[in-house]
């Protein structure tokens, strides 16, 4: 994967009422996510929030004006891909990041606009689970360090795919 060599971090968010978080001059992470974010310490598969500003392009591009911060997010970053699969390491100077799934789109961003949530589907960001914590700036740069082991599902019989094979009858 190599859709990051530019990346770095335009704004940094915690805490704040509702949806929007308060920007911030910057975050120490740790396991537990933001540090003052109302949602520390809640759930460290979601630790963080982690939105490409491209995602916030798409959604303003269908005519709704979103301020960075809109979307409840930690992190916007500039030059990263969508879509990150789960699995995908970032490090951010000796932060390291792995994204652990897609955030999904929630009845709260109706409040924004009620053409948001179906806009905002596949645009809203990655969670990220915080391997090695310490300091995050805008302006800090963003590397894809590690891809993950099996980038796209396995397939299963459950989600349509093929049987399991039969065991060597010997």
């Amino acid at each position: 994967m190599n859709g990051a060599a530019d990346a770095r971090i335009r704004a940094v968010f915690a805490g704040g009422e509702g949806l929007r978080k308060r920007a911030l001059d910057a975050l120490d992470v740790d396991a537990g996510g933001a540090k003052g974010d109302r949602h520390y310490g809640r759930n460290d598969a979601r630790a963080l929030l982690v939105v490409p500003r491209t995602d916030y392009d798409a959604i303003q591009e269908a005519g709704i004006a979103l301020r960075d911060g809109d979307l409840g997010e930690n992190l916007v970053v500039d030059g990263l891909p969508s879509a990150l699969p789960a699995g995908t390491r970032l490090r951010i100077g000796d932060v390291v990041l792995e994204v652990t799934g897609d955030c999904t789109v929630c009845a709260s961003l109706s409040v924004i606009d009620p053409r948001l949530p179906k806009l905002a589907y596949r645009r809203r960001g990655v969670y990220v689970r915080v391997r090695y914590g310490g300091p995050l700036r805008p302006g800090d740069r963003v590397r894809i360090v590690g891809e993950p082991v099996h980038p796209e599902p396995v397939p299963t019989r459950a989600a349509g795919g093929p049987p399991p094979a039969a065991p060597d009858a010997a």
